[in-house]
């Protein structure tokens, strides 16, 4: 146990030691009379390196770990001959426990030597008795320094100080690396409008890298990018880049139908047979029958009024009048009943009057014979 405490000591100290080598160069001490504090100061150039006569920024973070208030009135950053670089004339108060960052923008400075520049801090400090600053002396504190680049290994400021083809990067000129759709203008790469017709629109074609309309004619249409000729049907135009009906064909071709509908439908009517007989003869016989029909039917009624007229009847040239013309009537219903007769194969028993087929060679109804009749 006793070993292990032992080792554990000195890991701490030389955790301690470390830690103290690390934060020596930018962690020091200040003290005006017998106020203690502490400072971190740091730089900040506008550019990636400092580059002497650059602009840059001097960044001062003072604590104050100590009971009473520390009262700054100036700081300077001096080279090593004494020459103030920087400098910061407005009067600073920091409480106890709090602390303050001060910020100084000046001019890059000439490196002391090759690379690096060697500076002083120095604060300059006061106090208030009755109501009234006094002055302390100004105090400088350790060598400190920073990297400037020489002029000399500058190549450039800015990318026009590179070629066209090249831009400035951490004051060195690199080539741009521009892919095949792009170009080179003012140091940067710029995209094309178009390298192929894909890159436009679909009424659009790319003519040195530039997306230009398609102008087709009348008889074409826009495809891929491009002029396609129209394929218009027999019956068609072409109006406005795509095809319609031709009025003058297509009322033709409907005549042309028609006609050969009508053709269809009269020889079919005049020459197609049903029970062999054609649809026109069916409709003439239907014609016909309904005429004979209607005819008979009209002689049969005038000849039943006349009948029933005879009953009524007591002068006898009346009644004979009307008998003659009863069978005026009844001999005309007579001929058209023949006609149905003969258009629908069919007779008249004599014996009984019933209607039966001509083929029949007896009568179904009293079965007079009738063949030969």
């Amino acid at each position: 146990m006793k070993k292990r405490g032992v080792r554990w000591k000195i890991e701490r100290v030389v955790l301690f030691s470390l830690i103290l080598f690390l934060f020596v160069p930018v962690f020091i001490s200040l003290s005006a009379e017998k106020v203690q504090a502490a400072f971190i100061i740091s730089h900040e150039c506008l550019e990636i390196h400092c580059f002497p006569e650059g602009k840059m920024f001097w960044k001062i973070n003072i604590s104050n770990s100590e009971t009473e208030t520390i009262r700054i009135n100036e700081i300077k950053i001096k080279d090593l001959e004494g020459t103030v670089v920087a400098d910061y004339d407005i009067k600073t108060e920091i409480p106890f426990g709090e602390n303050k960052v001060i910020v100084i923008e000046a001019t890059v400075p000439q490196a002391t030597n090759y690379t690096k520049f060697f500076y002083r801090p120095c604060f300059t400090f006061y106090k208030m008795q009755e109501n009234k600053i006094t002055v302390l002396d100004e105090r400088c504190y350790d060598i400190m320094n920073i990297t400037v680049m020489p002029k000399p290994l500058i190549r450039c400021w800015k990318d026009s100080d590179c070629p066209e083809s090249m831009f400035c990067s951490e004051n060195l000129c690199f080539k741009l690396e521009c892919s095949a759709c792009q170009f080179i203008k003012e140091h940067k790469c710029i995209d094309y409008q178009c390298c192929s017709n894909s890159d436009c629109e679909t009424d659009e074609f790319c003519n040195e890298h530039n997306c230009l309309k398609i102008d087709c004619k009348n008889d074409e249409f826009i495809k891929e990018h491009a002029c396609e000729k129209l394929k218009c049907e027999f019956n068609e135009k072409p109006v406005n880049h795509e095809c319609v009906k031709n009025k003058i064909i297509q009322g033709a071709i409907i005549a042309s139908e028609l006609i050969v509908i009508f053709l269809l439908i009269f020889l079919t009517v005049t020459k197609v047979k049903f029970n062999k007989k054609t649809i026109l003869q069916m409709i003439r016989e239907k014609k016909k029958i309904a005429f004979h029909k209607k005819i008979a039917e009209k002689h049969l009624k005038e000849a039943k009024m006349h009948r029933e007229l005879i009953r009524y009847l007591k002068n006898k040239e009346d009644i004979e009048l009307h008998e003659k013309e009863a069978k005026m009537h009844e001999a005309e219903a007579k001929k058209h009943i023949k006609e149905l007769e003969k258009i629908l194969k069919l007779k008249t028993c004599p014996e009984c009057g019933k209607i039966v087929e001509s083929s029949s060679r007896k009568c179904p109804y009293c079965g007079e014979q009738l063949r030969g009749r």
